[in-house]
């Protein structure tokens, strides 16, 4: 999804940059982009060329830039009216861009990067969400003095001996080994919740803590201080796989009291330490009176550290969240796209037009993962105890990330509309809370479509028995002809909604396949109405995305029309599009990356090839699906229609 920046004199950066000195496009000045160094042949003149990212990329003031998943390794700089600067799953290693006068930034993702050192410039003082996730990071230092919210997710930093956290503070989500509560006594909730933590030794806790979810962790240790057995005790929620003392280390366990604490009407058996051993055991120094502890001040340096001892090789997640928090400053309230009203009239939890597809969430066992994308796990799961099911959750990561829970409610909803014999079932929904919030759909025991694709591409003579009028045994006899012929109907149905339903990321790896191996359409996560403001490009994977969405265009049936086109092509190769490579005016590209194929299929007119024995008649269908011009292309009816007569033709004496 990128454009050639033609100007020849324009100084390209060396590396992927993000920037708001992007040059002129349609002789029109860009506010802001990611620019990406394409190297050209040492016979040209003009060594190296630059592509614009169309999917980071501001002709006209915004509030939100997305420069997800670029390799990107440099940002220069950003418009000044950007609140929302989201630069996740990069290469960036730190992030020191200049700060525009008047900036307004104030949620910054940069997850899944190389940062080393936690370290931001003061200029970002607006910044209210900061995501760090899932960095090398090995040291910290001030953060910047406005966040609220501070995500960090899996990173290596294993000491916050350093890092100065603001007065703002209101919710800390990390994986660190050594946490200081101390700073925080309002702390009411700590969430361990999926993961496989092993022992908590040397963990003081919050006073007013509420909830505990350690579930399903099964802990072979559990020491505590003797004041905190009554903290235990108080706790109004509380989840664990089990709790033992079977594997404490004798030397930390030294002086400790096996004691029963009933939690919630049930007793668990924990390890407990008298105040002043535990604090010159585990803390070195004097207790806090964290109920009397003042308001933190800028600047304040943890005291206190919780010790968490993991198994070997565990990596945990903590979230820790308050119940109630104070007022936001009046500069925080515009700090997302959703409002707290508009999440609140969008969560299927609180609507009761949804009560109806509830289902208990204790009847709902996931079994395994069947697996995972982007924004969401997928589990194989028992509903009653005896039908099997799959459990759709979003990842734990996302569940903060309010576009990726509005996305999923979304998508919870579309499900609960749609019933049709080509679509996966919707079975309902299921929660006790947000992070076990699942979207329950039918099993389809032969996996998806691009699995069987692949497979039979591996198996000799595939051509000659999988065709477009017959099936082999190990199919249920069912041609590619059978299988395209569903897919088509279920996208008629989508189309025929008013307003209708585009589907935006159609592809064989979202056609499911069934026990007589009929096949289903699924995954709308990303689908939406014709005519919702978010229609452009940034949904959907290239090889499979219309030419007319690639340059800027909003999606249609049409653009469905055009990657239904690709997913015919996939049926008659038995192979993802553009796998044998793209073709250039210098040669051939054998592995071309996402935004040479962007560029091939948006400028070139390149197109996904055919095996050479297609029937014509499929060739004809696909080529009209291809059509440049949209409006020219069939509806999703016709290319129903042309399937069905093709089947009548080979069902013909």
């Amino acid at each position: 999804m990128s454009m050639f920046l033609r100007d020849p004199t324009f100084p390209c950066p060396a590396v992927p940059t993000v920037t708001v000195d992007c040059g002129l496009f349609n002789n029109e000045a860009v506010r802001g982009c990611a620019l990406v160094p394409i190297d050209l042949s040492t016979n040209t003149p003009v060594k190296r060329r630059c592509e614009i990212s169309q999917s980071c990329f501001q002709l006209q003031a915004a509030r939100t830039m997305t420069c997800e998943s670029l390799k990107i390794a440099h940002v220069q700089s950003y418009p000044a009216t950007i609140e929302q600067l989201q630069l996740n799953f990069n290469r960036i290693r730190e992030f020191k861009p200049s700060i525009p006068s008047g900036q307004r930034l104030m949620q910054l993702d940069l997850s899944y990067n190389n940062i080393s050192t936690l370290k931001f410039a003061p200029g970002l003082a607006n910044v209210i969400t900061l995501d760090v996730s899932n960095n090398p990071i090995t040291s910290s230092q001030v953060i910047v003095g406005g966040v609220s919210t501070l995500r960090a997710y899996n990173v290596s930093l294993s000491s916050l001996a350093a890092l100065q956290l603001p007065p703002s503070i209101q919710t800390l989500i990390n994986s660190l080994e050594n946490i200081d509560f101390s700073a925080a006594p309002q702390l009411t909730m700590l969430d361990f919740i999926d993961n496989q933590i092993t022992q908590i030794v040397g963990v003081t806790l919050p006073p007013r803590l509420q909830e505990l979810h350690l579930a399903p962790s099964k802990l072979s240790c559990f020491i505590i201080r003797e004041r905190d057995v009554a903290v235990l005790s108080q706790l109004s929620n509380f989840s664990v796989g089990s709790v033992t003392q079977s594997e404490c280390d004798p030397a930390i366990a030294q002086g400790a009291k096996r004691t029963s604490v009933k939690i919630l009407g049930r007793s668990y058996d924990v390890s407990v330490l008298d105040d002043a051993t535990f604090q010159s055991r585990f803390l070195g120094a004097e207790p806090t009176q964290a109920a009397a502890t003042p308001p933190a001040k800028r600047g304040m340096s943890p005291t206190s550290i919780a010790f968490i001892v993991l198994g070997a090789f565990a990596i945990f997640v903590l979230a820790v969240v308050f119940a109630r928090v104070r007022q936001r400053r009046k500069r925080h309230s515009r700090r997302s796209r959703l409002s707290a009203a508009e999440t609140e009239l969008y969560d299927v939890r609180s609507d009761a037009e949804m009560a109806r597809y509830r289902l208990p969430q204790h009847a709902l066992k996931p079994v395994r993962e069947l697996g995972h994308g982007a924004h969401g796990v997928v589990y194989l799961a028992t509903l009653f105890g005896h039908e099997h099911v799959v459990a759709k959750y979003l990842r734990p990561e996302h569940l903060q990330h309010e576009r990726a829970v509005a996305r999923f409610m979304g998508e919870i909803r579309l499900g609960a509309r749609l019933e049709h014999p080509k679509i996966v079932v919707f079975r309902g929904v299921a929660w006790s809370t947000l992070s076990d919030l699942a979207i329950v759909m039918e099993y389809m025991p032969h996996g998806d479509l691009s699995a069987l694709l692949a497979r039979m591409r591996d198996t000799p003579g595939h051509r000659e028995a999988f065709d477009w009028r017959k099936g082999p045994e190990a199919v249920g006899r069912r041609s590619k002809l059978a299988i395209a012929l569903d897919v088509a109907q279920a996208l008629v149905y989508l189309h025929s909604q008013r307003p209708p339903v585009i589907h935006r990321d159609l592809k064989a790896s979202n056609v499911l396949l069934g026990a007589s191996w009929n096949a289903k359409l699924t995954d709308f996560g990303v689908s939406r109405e014709a005519g919702d403001d978010a229609m452009t490009a940034e949904i959907g994977t290239v090889a499979w995305i219309a030419p007319e969405v690639l340059l800027g265009g909003r999606y249609s049936e049409k653009a469905d029309v055009y990657s239904l086109g690709v997913l015919l092509s996939e049926l008659d190769t038995c192979e993802k599009p553009f796998a044998q490579g793209i073709a250039l005016s210098g040669g051939w590209l054998c592995e071309p990356s996402n935004a040479r194929i962007a560029l091939a299929v948006s400028e070139g007119g390149a197109r996904p090839a055919l095996h050479a024995d297609c029937p014509p008649e499929i060739r004809s269908l696909v080529a009209q699906c291809f059509l440049a011009d949209a409006s020219l292309r069939p509806s999703a009816v016709d290319v129903e229609n042309a399937l069905l007569q093709r089947l009548r033709d080979h069902a013909d004496p």
